[in-house]
């Protein structure tokens, strides 16, 4: 995973940097996926509401759910530190079955 990490985000911390700013993206309801395109590349991507990334063209590997009530009792207004939180969080055996499946 840390190759695959490296060959597209750069580094771990280019990884987490990528989706912090995905994350930023969410006004109101809303996740950040990360998936994986036709070309095996992983990306993150933003959907509102209740919606999912097109999965004719993209895989969904991991997700973080950005709607308040995922965070708010714990962090109060504070969605930055539940991200960093869940990135610290990963499970790397899961994310790369999800990867490779």
């Amino acid at each position: 995973m840390k190759k695959l990490i490296k060959s597209d985000f750069g580094s771990e911390e280019g990884f987490k940097s990528a989706v912090k700013k995905a994350a930023e993206q969410v006004y109101g309801s809303g996740f950040v996926w990360i998936v994986r395109d036709k070309n095996g590349i992983l990306m993150p991507v933003v959907t509102a509401n209740h919606d999912i990334p097109n999965t004719e063209r993209l895989k969904p590997v991991y997700n973080i759910d950005l709607w308040e009530h995922s965070y708010y009792l714990d962090r109060q207004n504070h969605r930055d530190n539940y991200v960093d939180a869940a990135l610290e969080r990963i499970n790397w055996d899961e994310f790369e079955q999800n990867v490779k499946s």
